[in-house]
């Protein structure tokens, strides 16, 4: 793997050059800011007027309606998921 992240560090212990563990640090990370995304679009989306405005948006970018309340982050969701898979 290319080396790109140099001497992270996580509470003074030094990860180095294992780049597997530098994609799950990457792909958690990821996780962890689709899950405050999610939370705050719902939070916004009580309003019936906002989802049809999300709803409009994503149509005109050719992206299905809301579903599973993913709001369009499924797709990241399944790709994050591949990566993790082949890390196995």
């Amino acid at each position: 793997l290319p080396r790109f992240v140099t001497a992270l560090q996580i509470n003074e212990f030094m990860v180095d050059d294992n780049g597997c563990l530098h994609i799950r640090i990457l792909l958690q990370t990821s996780r962890h800011l689709l899950n405050s995304i999610q939370k705050a679009l719902s939070e916004i989306l009580v309003d019936t007027l906002a989802q049809s405005l999300l709803e409009n948006l994503l149509k005109h970018d050719g992206i299905h309606p809301l579903e599973d309340n993913e709001f369009g982050m499924m797709p990241v969701r399944d790709l994050l998921t591949m990566v993790e898979k082949k890390l196995r």
